[in-house]
């Protein structure tokens, strides 16, 4: 999008001034804001209509504009910068409807031999590139903008990749963690994490009143990027999660520290006058984890530790993924090493 304020009669205007099938579609109005200005352009793009010479990188532009309507903002930048790091180099000046399956097999082949810092891009980003190039080819024909998709041939990926292991940390790894913790903010935090087994974002996005002495409710998340909540990653994600003694505990202590202002519960429960970042977290975690000789963990870890300590608890994939705000499909294949694991000891038992 191309949305800037000009100066129009010496008056300041916003507006939008962009390219399409070789058209230049531009307005100004001094009555827009940056947000009606963003508007009024994707409703121009839309209702622009078709052509057979539209290039592709018309349509994704196209495409973007009106799907920011449609997702999530932090979905949106990560699908957009996905096209333009990996499809628009190949095919922003090719016409669409000259497109073939062979310029397809083309860049796919190419896709497998891009690094990034060194390292092969891996399957799961190689799939998740060709899917959002495949879903805008097929947008663009449903809404008659192309004649067809010339997407036909199947995803690719490379046979040699192993699939990367999940660090996940025991309870007994955990409590030697957590004891080095003496800061009543991130050991609140931190138990949070591993025994709520929460998104670093749902943690981030916690106001005080969201925790009533026995569990947090989660019904949305942190944008870090945009500094704003928004609604949790999936219907799954609302959810209550009831919380053991400690993490009880960790919290309390950690309130009854702030000072009482109004609006105390709309304050951030980590953090109280400013969310906690995910730079502060992380130097958190490497200064805690120095003091020991665990492996290294991600953030997200903490949450794959919860999922697998529950699991190995017996508690059923179901249960897991109603505590986690999961599905169950996503449970059972990211940890089925676990569940074929819990599957030995049951036939085990007729020995």
């Amino acid at each position: 999008m191309s949305i800037k304020k000009i100066v129009v009669n010496g008056e300041p205007c916003w507006s939008y001034d962009v390219m399409i099938n070789g058209h230049r579609l531009r307005k100004a109005s001094k009555k827009w804001s940056r947000k009606q200005a963003a508007e009024e352009e994707r409703l121009a793009i839309l209702n622009y209509g078709h052509s057979e010479k539209i290039t592709f990188g018309e349509l994704a532009q196209i495409y973007f504009t009106h799907k920011k309507a449609e997702i999530k903002e932090s979905s949106y930048r990560r699908l957009f910068n996905s096209c333009k790091n990996h499809i628009l180099p190949y095919f922003s000046e090719m016409v669409v409807n000259d497109l073939t399956n062979k310029d397809i097999e083309r860049w796919q082949n190419e896709l497998l031999g891009k690094t990034f810092k060194g390292k092969l891009y891996s399957n799961n980003t190689i799939a998740d590139t060709q899917t959002l190039l495949r879903s805008i080819l097929e947008w663009g024909y449903i809404y008659n903008y192309t004649a067809r998709n010339p997407f036909k041939s199947k995803n690719v990926h490379r046979k040699t990749e192993f699939k990367k292991e999940i660090v996940c940390w025991s309870k007994d790894q955990f409590d030697e963690f957590i004891q080095n913790v003496d800061d009543p903010l991130y050991n609140a935090v931190f138990r949070l994490l591993f025994c709520g087994g929460l998104r670093k974002g749902e943690m981030m996005a916690l106001n005080i009143e969201d925790y009533d002495g026995h569990g947090v409710n989660i019904s949305k998340t942190y944008d870090e990027h945009n500094h704003v909540t928004t609604p949790p990653k999936t219907s799954n994600s609302y959810r209550y999660v009831s919380l053991n003694k400690a993490t009880c505990s960790a919290i309390d202590q950690l309130i009854k520290s702030y000072p009482k202002t109004k609006d105390f519960g709309k304050q951030p429960l980590f953090g109280f006058y400013r969310r906690l970042s995910s730079t502060s977290l992380d130097r958190a975690r490497d200064k805690y984890l120095a003091l020991t000789d665990l492996p290294y963990i991600t953030i997200h870890g903490f949450r794959h530790s919860c999922c697998s300590h529950l699991l190995q608890q017996g508690y059923r994939a179901k249960e897991v993924s109603d505590y986690l705000g999961n599905t169950e499909e996503m449970v059972t294949r990211t940890y089925s090493h676990l569940i074929q694991n819990r599957k030995a000891e049951m036939a085990a038992t007729f020995e």
